[in-house]
């Protein structure tokens, strides 16, 4: 009985993965300020009541949060979202030396309509609005 003769190699090709377009990353950034903005909302809901230690700490990371990926979009998706006061959120900043409850309510009354607004805004983008 003969052995099997091996296969000759087939050459590989290896196809490099496309490259990311601003479409993807614009989506993704939207997603992670979606996401954030939702958690941030849920948390400062009750307004009038203090925030635990650790509630503030998440807060702060969600803000933080939501403003790393509107830095992070690139100038023409940011122009091609008008809704979205760029400025204001800018200028958002969890207040320092204060009571929880007033914490709250400082930031609460910073995001208004702002973080509603922006939601919103950010919905209709990625529904392709």
């Amino acid at each position: 009985m003969s052995e099997p003769r091996p296969r000759p190699a087939s050459p590989i090709t290896l196809h490099p993965h496309p490259p990311q377009g601003p479409g993807v990353l614009c989506r993704a950034l939207l997603g992670n300020l979606l996401d954030a903005g939702v958690a941030l909302e849920q948390c400062l809901g009750r307004v009038g009541c203090p925030l635990l230690p650790a509630q503030r700490a998440e807060a702060r990371h969600l803000l933080e949060t939501i403003q790393e990926s509107m830095r992070d979009l690139p100038a023409q998706d940011r122009a091609a979202i008008a809704e979205i006061d760029w400025l204001a959120w800018a200028a958002v900043a969890c207040p320092a030396g204060c009571a929880s409850r007033q914490w709250r309510e400082h930031l609460a009354a910073q995001l208004g309509d702002l973080l509603p607004a922006t939601l919103s805004a950010v919905r209709n983008r990625l529904q392709g609005g």
